[in-house]
């Protein structure tokens, strides 16, 4: 899960209006950050956000380090660097860490929710529970034995994620393993009690059933706007100009 903010500028300085863009496991160079390239033209300035366990920060990887760890990674970038009226894009496992992020938002830093084919967590949930109890009990063992979890195998990656050539090439070295507690970790409240914007968005091309599910179920609910991409889990490394598109439309 790494982020890069894009925010207007005044002066030198960042404006009111930020936008956070999260990624899954795809650190600096990939990802959400090709798109600040196309967002860069519009006004808009990019600030980098590192999580221990991606890029730069991986040697800050523990077993301890989890969804949690991240959540507050995403508030202490926010009030570090005094940003408020946030759009926070979250992608994927992200989804659980800006649920997470959601729930101990106390001063509403983050005005707006956009899960990007993410898991959309609730009160009590974590990402391997809403999965099934198998990988639940698989994580537990692992968490016991301090084991972390290794990336997906490199040939399921054009049919889960999209991604093939120089995407594959360039993501295979970066691609780090994960503490468990990632996926065991809950979401201590409710993400959604606060009167802010949320919006759910997901890609169209992706067969993924849960992603299919929180779209459904987004559509169902009041307080979330439901849309979709045309494109692959990964439409950020594929096609960062669609969905730069899509993000500043749902915006």
């Amino acid at each position: 899960f790494g982020c890069t903010c894009f925010g207007e500028k005044s002066d030198g300085r960042f404006d009111r209006r930020e936008h956070s863009f999260g990624t899954r496991r795809l650190a600096r160079g990939l990802g959400m950050e090709r798109c600040g390239a196309i967002v860069d033209p519009k006004g808009l300035s990019g600030v980098d956000i590192g999580f221990v366990w991606a890029g730069a920060n991986y040697h800050l990887q523990s077993p301890d380090i989890g969804l949690y760890t991240h959540a507050q990674g995403v508030l202490n970038h926010l009030f570090f660097n005094d940003i408020n009226d946030a759009i926070v894009v979250a992608h994927s496992y992200g989804g659980g860490v800006l649920s997470e992020a959601l729930v101990g938002d106390e001063e509403g830093r983050i005005s707006h929710a956009l899960y990007l084919d993410a898991f959309r967590l609730e009160e009590g949930q974590s990402v391997a529970g809403v999965q099934s109890n198998e990988l639940v009990d698989g994580m537990k063992k692992a968490q016991q034995s301090g084991e972390m979890i290794p990336p997906r195998p490199v040939e399921t990656w054009k049919d889960i994620w999209g991604m093939v050539g120089p995407a594959v090439q360039f993501a295979e070295p970066r691609v780090k393993p994960m503490s468990p507690n990632c996926f065991l970790e809950t979401v201590r409240g409710d993400p959604f009690s606060d009167e802010r914007k949320y919006t759910y968005m997901r890609c169209s091309q992706n067969d993924n059933a849960h992603f299919k599910g929180y779209l459904q179920a987004s559509k169902a609910d009041p307080r979330f706007q439901a849309t979709e991409v045309d494109g692959h889990h990964n439409v950020m490394v594929l096609d960062p100009l669609r969905m730069a598109e899509a993000i500043s439309a749902a915006a």
